[in-house]
């Protein structure tokens, strides 16, 4: 495996069906710690956002080429293709919005990226021109779904008065 994968497991899942499956040993074989990059980090600043979302695509363009030179091996390297083609093509373009340094230049990308969506080119390339105000929104749209979850999670664990009745009556 190449070095810059950090995850091996959609990799090692890959390999097992591409060369013909993969048995099911009943026995713990290695420890399985829960949490890790399952979960959405918190940012505390527009940087830490960035330097996580630059790691983020190196280690998601890591692991799409190393699928496609296994494809290429067990001999489905066509049908990988034609899979990966779309996320390579989003990651590439988010890739070089990151990379260039002018708007000029990330105009330019914004055309080349003709599959992609127009208007999902556009709103990434507004994320990578005002990253303070996407912080901003997403920060204050993240409050709101916290609040709003728990408080959903407080309606339903409230006891009611009226057993038979639901709360909404």
């Amino acid at each position: 495996m190449d070095r810059a994968i950090a995850y091996e497991d959609q990799i090692m899942v890959f390999r097992a069906i591409a060369s013909g499956g993969a048995i099911i040993v009943d026995a713990p074989l290695v420890h399985y710690r829960r949490g890790g990059t399952s979960r959405l980090p918190s940012f505390e600043s527009v940087d830490h956002k960035t330097e996580w979302t630059e790691r983020q695509l190196d280690r998601l363009l890591a692991e799409m080429a190393q699928l496609t030179a296994d494809a290429y091996v067990a001999g489905c390297a066509e049908r990988m293709h034609a899979l990966m083609d779309w996320p390579l093509q989003r990651d590439r373009y988010l890739r070089a919005l990151r990379r260039m340094p002018s708007l000029r230049e990330r105009w330019s990308a914004l055309r080349e990226a003709h599959k992609l969506p127009i208007g999902w080119r556009v709103r990434k390339l507004l994320h990578s021109e005002f990253p303070n105000a996407t912080f901003l929104v997403k920060g204050v749209l993240q409050l709101f779904h916290r609040r709003y979850w728990r408080a959903r999670r407080a309606e339903r664990q409230a006891p009611h008065a009226d057993v038979g009745q639901h709360p909404e009556n």
